[in-house]
């Protein structure tokens, strides 16, 4: 049996958020956010996205998260925001 392999390009967005915890130590806390661009990552009417769609939405997800971030006054692991 033959097995075929593909790669697919990945778009990446990070960001950081950086604070001061209880003993005034700084601490900070990068997050990636990704997706690949792949025949499977669809929009609603069913096209596949583009690289600029995928863009804005993960700049979204990563705005989120630093929001939450800043709310909580800490680092927060991206699955704790919703």
């Amino acid at each position: 049996m033959r097995t075929t392999t593909y790669t697919y390009e990945v778009v990446t967005v990070k960001n950081s958020f950086q604070w001061d915890d209880t003993d005034g130590k700084r601490r900070s806390k990068t997050v990636k956010f990704e997706q690949s661009i792949n025949p499977f990552n669809k929009n609603p009417d069913g096209t596949v996205k583009t690289r600029q769609q995928i863009w804005k939405e993960l700049a979204a997800v990563s705005g989120r998260w630093h929001q939450a971030c800043k709310a909580a006054g800490r680092g927060l692991e991206p699955r704790e925001v919703t």
